[in-house]
């Protein structure tokens, strides 16, 4: 199981909730790469402390930080790259689709004015 990192707030501060199979002990400037269907999300940020830990019956661990500085982006080029090479084969199909019109319309033009 990898570990799951869910951002909130805890009235004015910022706080990251880490689930995973062990504790952590984050320190520092840290930096979060969550990838999502057409999109890669990461967080950096730095760890002001740690709140609190805890765990549930099915092994679970959880753990609580403060966190400021946190600077999210998200990278869609992987999904715009996809779209743009579907529409190549788009643009390529109907080219070569017209290509055959205009010899099936050539064919009947010269049966028509032979």
């Amino acid at each position: 199981m990898e570990y799951e990192y869910v951002f909130g707030t805890n009235g004015n501060a910022e706080t990251l909730r880490v689930k995973g199979p062990a504790h952590t002990a984050l320190t520092g400037f840290q930096q979060v790469v969550q990838e999502y269907p057409g999109e890669t999300v990461t967080g950096r940020f730095r760890i002001v402390r740690k709140l609190k830990s805890a765990g549930d019956p099915e092994g679970n661990c959880y753990d609580w930080y403060e966190i400021d500085r946190h600077y999210r982006t998200s990278d869609k080029s992987a999904a715009l790259q996809k779209e743009l090479e579907d529409t190549r084969q788009k643009l390529a199909a109907a080219i070569q689709s017209n290509a055959m019109l205009e010899d099936c319309l050539v064919e009947m033009a010269e049966t028509v004015y032979a």
